[in-house]
């Protein structure tokens, strides 16, 4: 939420975190001081029960509620100042993603943003490491039945990651009506600092 402190997140900001896993960014965002209440949406009962524990830790009880929900159905009351995706839009298949974003614009308030963050994206290089991953292991070939050449960014069948390029992913923003600014961190975040909460 670095940047965010100012006029574009309104005091008492509802937050949606969409995939929120074990809670962690929920409680993170709970923390900044303009943020009233987080909504940790996961469609894990698994993961949100940890989550449960992360929240009792931070002491965040009062400012994050965890709900059972999905990317489609988040099952959140009301609508957000900010949508938050940490590490989760790469879970997104690709054919929902834009009943994804047709539902988050839904859940926006006027002026709304959606913060897709800790987001991986390929380049060449992933290519060229699953090429010689291949190469390495074709004798045993057969076990590496998710990952074959000619569909070398097939999601995976455990995880459900999707491998896409920046170009598709601000495609993908830009086909829904959004516009896609994309920050690279470099160096220690958890530096004296440098971290907004």
């Amino acid at each position: 939420l670095a940047g965010m402190d100012g006029p574009d997140l309104p005091d008492k900001a509802v937050v949606f975190d969409i995939g929120a896993g074990v809670c962690w960014a929920s409680c993170l965002a709970a923390r900044h001081p303009k943020v009233g209440m987080v909504y940790a949406v996961d469609p894990s009962e698994n993961r949100l029960h940890h989550g449960r524990f992360v929240v009792r830790h931070f002491g965040l009880e009062d400012k994050v509620r965890v709900v059972r929900g999905t990317f489609l159905e988040p099952n959140v009351p009301g609508k957000a100042d900010l949508i938050i995706l940490c590490g989760s839009f790469h879970h997104c298949y690709d054919r929902d993603v834009d009943r994804v974003f047709s539902t988050m614009r839904g859940l926006l308030k006027p002026g709304g943003k959606i913060l897709i963050a800790n987001e991986q994206y390929v380049d060449a290089i992933f290519f060229l490491k699953r090429i010689l991953s291949y190469i390495k292991h074709f004798p045993g070939r057969k076990e590496l039945y998710y990952y074959p050449l000619r569909n070398a960014r097939k999601p995976d069948p455990f995880s459900g990651d999707h491998w896409r390029t920046r170009s598709e992913i601000e495609d993908i923003f830009a086909r829904n009506d959004f516009k896609s600014l994309i920050f690279i961190q470099k160096g220690n975040l958890l530096q004296r600092g440098k971290v907004p909460f």
